[in-house]
């Protein structure tokens, strides 16, 4: 085995959330798995709590691994075509909440969250080997408990999946051996003009640990998201 390694992992679930901008109110979702969940998975797997130095550390080790995800589509129940992935749109009320000028708010708060349903994802994480097969022992070993995005979003099937030599040989693995440009997935950019879109995905940090928002830093990264061709 090379001196990198590739960890290929399944998140399977029937719903997932992959916000990217979501603000205040509105909770959206991206199409495919942001490397910031990825990197908070981690950390709930190796019990590194926001804001703490075993978070930073983890963090700084993920900044140098490059992330690939491939849509894995379900077979539909009837017929041999693709089930498609849905988006669902939850309403939550909210009630304690404060205005803008901090007094409390007597009203109630109508948020809206967004998830996909019948969602599946291969990912496949490569980066130096100690640091993927720590990844690796976490993941089937987690401190915390791992979910898709949100608490609510919890896996339907193992996660890990197993480590390769290679990112050809952890994509053979979980596509079954079938020919990879049939699946859509998103890779990241080494040049700007190579992508086809930015995500400001990258955490920095997930914040202070006496404040859910306060301290939260992300940076930009560059993705190239290649369509499955027609079968």
């Amino acid at each position: 085995m090379s001196e990198r390694a590739h960890l290929a992992m399944v998140f399977d679930a029937p719903m997932q959330s992959w916000g990217v901008s979501s603000k205040f109110q509105n909770r959206g979702t991206v199409s495919h798995p942001t490397r910031s969940a990825i990197a908070g998975l981690f950390c709930a797997a190796a019990g590194a709590a926001k804001g703490s130095t075993e978070e930073r550390e983890l963090l700084a080790a993920l900044a140098g691994a490059r992330i690939t995800t491939v849509e894995i589509p379900r077979r539909a129940t009837e017929g041999e075509g693709r089930a498609p992935v849905r988006r669902l749109r939850d309403y939550h009320t909210v009630q304690g909440t404060r205005t803008a000028d901090g007094k409390p708010n007597p009203n109630a708060v109508v948020t809206r969250r967004d998830y996909l349903t019948d969602a599946r994802f291969g990912v496949v994480v490569t980066g130096p080997q100690d640091c993927i097969f720590r990844l690796g022992e976490w993941i089937q070993n987690p401190v915390w408990g791992v979910w898709f995005g949100r608490k609510c979003c919890l896996p339907a099937a193992p996660i890990f999946r197993g480590i390769f030599g290679s990112q050809e040989e952890a994509l053979v693995h979980l596509t079954e051996g079938r020919d990879i440009r049939l699946f859509t997935r998103v890779e990241e950019a080494d040049q700007f003009e190579e992508g086809t879109d930015s995500l400001c995905d990258v955490p920095l940090s997930f914040g202070t640990p006496d404040s859910s928002a306060g301290g939260r830093a992300f940076a930009y990264r560059r993705i190239r998201v290649i369509p499955a061709e027609p079968e």
